[in-house]
């Protein structure tokens, strides 16, 4: 059942390419991949290997829901103080070198998405770690309906391109 809940949102990320080609402009897609490098570096800054403190631990926690409550407060509170320090720099950095889209809307939604994404870790680990395979399940395919439903309203029926990729991504996560 997790390989199937991998696959499902492997399988769905593939049969939206299409999707992405004919309604996402060729330089939108260019700028997306752009903020992309910027993200990847920021996730691994936003969750601290967290993920992975948290499985290689939870199991020998004495209060387990302290132990992830703990967790689920540092990372809102690390991600909150993370965001408003990209909000002040970013923006800047991204005029200095001559980046080849403005800080509004794309790199700003992006950043929202980021700081959104590291709250789903917690749940997602734990379903993962009790072995609650039936909810972890539920919540991928949810996921999975949810953004392909997002991405056809926000790409193909309103025609908001990127823009709509990144509201897709941000309403799911």
């Amino acid at each position: 059942l997790y390989l199937l809940a991998q696959v499902v949102s492997k399988v769905i990320s593939f049969v939206l390419l299409p999707v992405y080609t004919k309604y996402i402009l060729p330089e939108e897609l260019g700028i997306y991949e752009y903020i992309r490098s910027y993200t990847a570096i920021l996730t691994i800054i936003s969750g601290l290997g967290l993920s992975t403190f948290y499985l290689r631990y939870y199991a020998s926690a004495k209060d387990k829901d302290k132990f992830t409550g703990n967790i689920f407060y540092f990372l809102s509170g690390w991600n909150g103080v993370l965001f408003i320090l990209e909000l002040m720099t970013i923006p800047f950095i991204m005029k200095w070198i001559g980046a080849p889209t403005d800080f509004f809307p794309y790199m700003f939604l992006a950043l929202v998405y980021t700081l959104t994404f590291s709250f789903e870790m917690i749940p997602m680990r734990t379903y993962r770690i009790t072995g609650d395979v039936v909810k972890y399940l539920i919540v991928s395919i949810i996921k999975a309906i949810m953004h392909v439903c997002l991405i056809f309203y926000f790409i193909v029926g309103m025609r908001l391109g990127l823009l709509g990729r990144y509201l897709a991504e941000l309403i799911v996560s």
